[in-house]
C-alpha cells in the first residue's frame, strides 16, 4: 500500500488491503452519504472513511475531491439548498451558505511552487449561527474589489467546499465553477431571521461556532503564561484567561507571541473588547472556548 492516497479508487483499495469487505466499505460509504445529506461527493466520502480507518490522504486528494466543477442552474432553488454555519464539518463540498459580510481581510499575492504568481483572497460571513472564513483564488477575488463588496454586506456563497485550514480551523473555499452573489435578490429572508444583526453576549455566543464578530466583556481570572515547544521544536508560547459578562464565563486562549503582548495589556477586572475570536469546543472537556487567531484582534 502507498504512504498516502489521492483519489476514491486508491482509497477503496487501500481499505481492500486493510482486510475491509467491499460491502463493509458500501456500508460505510452510505453511512458517511446519510450524515452529510448530499454535501460532499463519494469521491471525498471515499477519502475521508479512508482516513478515519487509518490510512494517511494526501493534500492532493483531498483537493481533488472536493473541488469538483460546481454545475449552476438557474431554476434552482439555492435557498433550500443552504446549509447553517453550525453545521459545517471539514470535507464537505457543494456548499450553499447565505451570510453578512463581518471583516474582510486584504489581498495578496504569493508564488507557487512552479514560478507562477497566485492571488488569494477571504473574508469572515456571519449567519447568525456561527461564522467562517471564505477563502477565493486568482480572478475570483475580483468580487472582493467590487465597490458593493463591504463588511454588513449580505452575499450569498453557491459552489463551495469546506476543509481544515490554519490552526485546524475549518473554513470554506469557493469551487473553480463556484460564485459569490453580492445582495442577493432572490432570497426569502423570513427564512434566514438570524441575518439581523445584534449585540452578542457570552451565553449568545455559546450556541455558536466559528469565528465571533464581537465581544465585550471584563477580564475576571488570568492564568500564568506557558512556555512550550512544538512538534517542530520551535518555541512558543500560551495565555489563558477568562472573560466575564453579565450573561457568564468563557474561556479565552492566545497563543505565540501575540499571548505576549495580549498579557502586557489586560488586568483582572479590566474591560476588554474581541474581534474576530474562534469558538470551538475544547475536545477533552467539551466545554466551548474562545481563541484568538491571527484574524483576531484585542482593544483594551
Amino acid at each position: 500500500m502507498t504512504d498516502s492516497v489521492s483519489s476514491g479508487e486508491d482509497a477503496f483499495n487501500a481499505l481492500l488491503d486493510l482486510g475491509y469487505s467491499e460491502r463493509e466499505i458500501s456500508e460505510m460509504v452510505k453511512s458517511k452519504s446519510m450524515e452529510f445529506q448530499g454535501f460532499m461527493s463519494k469521491e471525498a466520502i471515499l477519502l475521508m472513511v479512508a482516513k478515519k480507518c487509518g490510512i494517511a490522504v494526501g493534500e492532493a486528494g483531498r483537493e481533488e475531491g472536493l473541488s469538483v466543477e460546481f454545475e449552476q442552474n438557474d431554476e434552482i432553488d439555492y435557498d433550500e439548498l443552504t446549509i447553517s454555519i453550525e453545521r459545517l464539518d471539514e470535507n464537505m463540498s457543494n456548499l450553499v451558505l447565505l451570510g453578512r459580510v463581518q471583516s474582510v481581510f486584504p489581498i495578496r499575492e504569493f508564488a507557487r511552487k512552479d514560478g507562477s504568481r497566485g492571488v488569494v483572497g477571504s473574508f469572515l460571513i456571519n449567519d447568525g449561527t456561527g461564522s467562517t472564513k471564505i477563502v477565493l483564488w486568482d480572478q475570483q477575488t475580483d468580487v472582493m474589489r467590487s465597490e458593493f463588496f463591504e463588511e454588513g454586506q449580505i452575499v450569498q456563497v453557491i459552489g463551495a467546499y469546506s476543509k481544515l485550514g490554519r490552526n485546524d480551523l475549518v473554513e470554506v473555499h469557493l469551487a473553480k465553477t463556484g460564485k459569490i452573489v453580492l445582495d442577493p435578490k432572490n432570497v426569502d429572508f423570513s427564512r434566514f431571521p438570524l441575518l439581523k444583526i445584534s449585540k452578542l453576549n457570552i451565553d449568545n455566543i455559546k450556541k455558536s461556532n466559528g469565528y465571533i464578530p464581537e465581544l465585550e466583556g471584563v477580564v475576571a481570572e488570568i492564568d500564568q503564561l506557558k512556555e512550550f515547544t512544538k512538534k517542530t521544536g520551535e518555541k512558543s508560547f500560551l495565555l489563558h484567561f477568562v472573560l466575564r459578562d453579565s450573561s457568564g464565563l468563557i474561556s479565552v486562549l492566545v497563543w505565540g507571541m501575540e499571548a505576549i503582548k495580549c498579557l502586557k495589556k489586560i488586568d483582572i477586572g479590566k474591560a476588554i473588547r474581541l474581534e474576530n475570536p474562534y469558538l470551538k469546543r475544547n475536545q477533552k472537556t467539551g466545554i466551548k472556548e474562545l481563541h484568538l487567531t491571527p484574524r483576531s484582534k484585542h482593544f483594551p
